[in-house]
């Protein structure tokens, strides 16, 4: 349960006992007429330069914003109550304020975040009481059992618990004690979390405490996981009627959230959606804080919400057969889990990249130092510096004004409106018990009950070494997979031309084009001979693009100077500044994409194109290029892991004056915002990358999408250093009126396959995929 936002106190004078009865409003959570109250104090103190008394009235408008799950304006008015409590040395003000940031970024999911404000708060230990020390070290308690580090979140509930307790302060050790059982029983141990929720309750109705919600809902939570429903549910509606009360903190949504999963697992369909349904309309309404990281983590939290959302909808639907309202609410359901963060980042006239402080490019290129460091020599210290590095960027932005969520429409019936009759719009949801298909063409729409996660994954991995290692049993388990994926809608979709994949999980990183769809003779007929594949990042990213212009120009960046070894070296070129003491990477030349990017260029018409080889594989060159508005943009350089918590690739481009190989991650893509409405990445496994609940597959495809290209075709593994057999069909074909990217893949791997050559091979061209948001 979200612990209830900290009020400070607040000194003498007039204003100050104003403020004393707006803080009085929010103790009794009458929030809204605490902020009519509040706004007007504020601008008076700050019109009046009374800036520490101004400090107090932000927090407490923060901690009003934050009850009400605004959590956006919160942490905006927190970060102005900070900065102001940080000049007035106000240290027992700052360690309100941090916990309270610490506790947003919690609720966002943001843990590095999170710790970093605990943190920030310890080190103003002189002016903080024993209370505050307790929240603290709870703080991090749940951040290290999030985690999955149990033994140092035990360690810290132990000594917030000890404080809380020497202190004599029952209302603290009550609320350690309910995020303690909370964090047992995600760990595993019921019997623990059990326990300490009956101490949390014995506290609460000795001392005739508020807040016994939160016990209730903790013993709940116990005896759901012992299996004992009946239990669970009536400590549940306890929990209830103690969650409707005006001064409860506790999130609704989350109380209606493992209430319908009960239900869920008890078989009774109908409340399980009628909870669920609740649950995620509260949910959907907390205003996330608007940067990047944070939409991504609250969006994978929510998608538990989804899923079960769906499974109970559909379970039901499936019983009442033509209950295709039903259906549709599911299909959209699913739909907008995957569709905040990424539709947030698109670029817009005027948006928050547009006024971002020189410090941020200061930060980038600090980061990029620290993650060429963490390739080369990894340490525990240099993971702690990106980490920080990843926290004062996101707070830049949210400074800058980082968008704010965007205006949905229904998935269903834009689809209907942007499809044609030889298109297919699939969306695959993967879960624990069973996994869904939704199929959308202009039949209408239709969904389908497939195999379980596990199943599906194991079925997945298969396949996908069958190919890499190109097995004999590659045609069997291809054939296999395809009937359990797309079997069950082969009467829907199998005639339609072009299939347009909404996926999830493990599917992300599976050739699906390799899928045997059919077999003639005794030669496999595959996916992509029958359909041109196009992944799109869920149905509300759907947008009528143009097609990418023929006459367009295409810039080509590749075989990049990657040693000083290399003849083509001089040192004398303009490159990006990073600190001296650094390693150099190590990396390869590779030798057949000058002659690639070649092939590709003359296929899409040497008059239209630029290419950047050698030295000129820079990245001032390709910023210099990007002003030129590009219609393609191809990459061919080594992609190399980055050290984040999504393992995105970093492209490797020329050495720069210290000698150093230049990096382009993921983070200055996106921020930068300048894409091609193409862009083609042939490097290193390109494509590969963490693919989120809700979010999707991370890393450069969702980067260069982020940044405002159309289209993205990326490879799933390593390619060979080939010289541009592959691309010279693609471009030719991408050249031709009326063809997208994904019919252009189409045709360059049916060449390929025909090709009697190496290249015939599945594990050659079915590691490339396009991800392609236009119509």
């Amino acid at each position: 349960a979200q612990r209830p936002p900290s009020i400070s106190r607040v000194n003498s004078g007039s204003l100050a006992l104003e403020l004393k009865i707006a803080s009085g409003l929010a103790a009794r959570a009458r929030y809204t007429e605490a902020l009519a109250a509040l706004l007007p104090l504020e601008i008076r103190a700050h019109s009046e330069q009374q800036t520490a008394l101004e400090a107090q009235i932000l927090t407490n408008i923060g901690g009003c914003y934050y009850a009400t799950r605004n959590y956006a304006s919160a942490l905006r008015t927190f970060m102005q109550a900070r900065a102001l409590a940080e000049g007035t040395a106000q240290h027992a003000l700052l360690a309100i304020v941090g916990v309270n940031i610490s506790s947003l970024y919690f609720e966002m999911d943001n843990l590095d975040a999170a710790e970093d404000e605990s943190q920030r708060s310890l080190q103003v230990l002189d002016g903080l009481s024993a209370g505050q020390c307790a929240q603290i070290h709870c703080q991090l308690g749940r951040i290290a059992m999030r985690r999955g580090q149990v033994a140092a979140g035990r360690r810290s509930y132990a000594t917030a618990l000890d404080l809380a307790r020497q202190s004599g302060l029952p209302a603290t050790e009550a609320s350690v004690l309910e995020h303690y059982s909370y964090d047992l029983l995600q760990s595993g141990d019921a019997s623990g979390a059990r326990q300490r929720a009956r101490e949390a309750l014995q506290l609460r109705l000795h001392d005739h405490l508020a807040g016994t919600e939160v016990a209730y809902w903790a013993l709940g939570r116990a005896a759901a996981r012992a299996g004992e429903t009946h239990a669970a549910e009536r400590y549940y509606q306890l929990a209830f009627k103690g969650a409707t009360e005006p001064r409860s903190s506790m999130p609704l949504w989350a109380l209606y959230r493992d209430r319908g999963k009960l239900r869920l697992q008890r078989g009774r369909l109908r409340g399980a959606i009628s909870d669920l349904r609740i649950a995620l309309e509260q949910a959907e309404r907390v205003a996330v804080i608007p940067t990047d990281d944070n939409r991504i983590a609250f969006e994978s939290g929510l998608a538990e919400i989804y899923q079960d959302f769906v499974e109970a909808g559909n379970s039901l639907a499936l019983r009442t057969p033509g209950n295709t309202a039903l259906m549709r609410e599911t299909f959209e359901a699913n739909e907008r889990g995957r569709y905040y963060s990424l539709r947030a980042l698109l670029p817009l006239a005027n948006e928050w990249r547009s006024h971002l402080p020189p410090l941020h490019g200061e930060l980038l290129a600090q980061l990029q130092t620290y993650q060429r460091r963490a390739l080369s020599r990894p340490s525990p210290a240099v993971r702690d510096a990106i980490r920080r590095l990843h926290v004062a960027l996101e707070e830049t932005e949210l400074a800058a004004g980082a968008a704010a969520d965007p205006v949905r429409v229904p998935a269903f019936s834009k689809i209907r409106r942007m499809t044609g009759t030889e298109d297919a719009f699939v969306s695959v949801v993967l879960g624990a018990q069973d996994s869904w298909l939704w199929s959308i063409t202009a039949a209408g729409l239709r969904m389908h009950r497939l195999p379980s996660r596990a199943v599906i994954a194991a079925a997945a991995r298969e396949f996908t070494r069958a190919i890499q290692t190109e097995s004999a049993d590659a045609t069997p388990r291809g054939s296999q997979l395809y009937q359990m994926l797309f079997g069950a809608a082969e009467k829907e979709i199998g005639a339609k031309g072009r299939w347009l994949l909404s996926l999830d999980g493990d599917l992300f990183s599976v050739p699906l084009t390799a899928l045997v769809a059919d077999t003639r003779g005794r030669r496999p007929v595959y996916l992509m001979e029958r359909h041109a594949v196009q992944y799109v990042t869920g149905a509300q990213m759907l947008h009528a693009a143009p097609q990418t212009p023929v006459d367009g120009l295409f810039i080509g960046l590749g075989d990049p100077v990657y040693n000083t070894a290399d003849p083509r070296y001089d040192g004398r070129r303009e490159g990006e500044p990073s600190l001296p003491g650094e390693t150099d990477l190590h990396l390869t030349r590779l030798n057949g994409s000058g002659r690639e990017l070649e092939i590709s260029a003359a296929a899409w018409g040497r008059e239209r194109s630029s290419l950047l080889l050698g030295e000129q594989a820079s990245k001032l060159r390709l910023r210099q290029a990007m002003r030129r508005h590009p219609a393609v943009l191809h990459l061919a350089t080594h992609v190399l892991q980055a050290p984040d918590r999504f393992h995105s690739g970093v492209i490797a481009l020329s050495l720069n004056t210290q000698r150093q190989v230049d990096l382009l991650s993921a983070d200055e893509i996106v921020r930068q915002a300048q894409a091609a409405p193409l862009v083609v990445l042939s490097g290193c496994g390109t494509g590969r990358a963490t693919a989120l609940p809700g979010a999707g597959l991370m890393g450069l495809t969702r980067a260069w999408i982020g940044a405002g290209a159309d289209a993205v075709l990326a490879t799933l593994w390593p390619t060979e250093d080939d010289d541009g057999h592959f691309f010279q069909p693609f471009y030719e074909s991408l050249r031709q009126a009326g063809t997208t990217p994904a019919m252009a893949l189409q045709r360059a791997q049916i060449a390929m396959l025909h090709s009697g050559t190496f290249r015939a091979s599945p594990d050659y061209w079915s590691t490339y995929f396009v991800v392609e948001n236009d119509r």
